[in-house]
């Protein structure tokens, strides 16, 4: 597709980062039955979705089928993308966010200061966890 090829040259990329809970939107709108992805979701370990990939709490692709549904740039490809920024708001996402961070896909992220202390908390708590890998980080103030 040519649209895809095109992504793969792009120097910026923004992309949100989601939780597999049942009112996420991949879940919601997901075209196999809620009863099936909760199962693959607790079989794999599933934790966070980024553009399309479910993955897990190491940052790995963990339910393929429902990449294979989505119409996007692999992994591999979206890491080569200079300036990869990740956003996401709530602390309900940190476990997600966390697993991003380990997946080590965005180069910069921005997230609110309640679910900042919580990925702190879920990275401390990993002592294989010994670098970021991020350049910049925005932490908007909790009101």
């Amino acid at each position: 597709m040519k649209v895809l090829e095109q992504v793969k040259t792009a120097r910026i990329a923004l992309i949100g980062i989601g939780t597999l809970i049942i009112d996420s939107s991949i879940i919601k709108y997901y075209s196999l039955p809620y009863q099936v992805l909760e199962s693959l979701v607790k079989q794999r370990d599933g934790i966070g979705e980024i553009k399309g990939y479910a993955i897990n709490n190491r940052g790995d692709e963990c339910i393929p089928e429902i990449t294979r549904r989505v119409v996007t740039i692999s992994l591999e490809d979206f890491k080569k993308i200079p300036v990869r920024i990740g956003a996401s708001l709530g602390a309900i996402k940190a476990p997600a966010i966390a697993a991003a961070i380990r997946g080590n896909f965005f180069s910069t992220l921005i997230i609110e200061e309640i679910a900042a202390n919580e990925v702190a908390t879920i990275l401390e708590s990993n002592p294989n966890v010994k670098s970021l890998g991020l350049n910049y980080l925005v932490v908007a103030e909790a009101k």
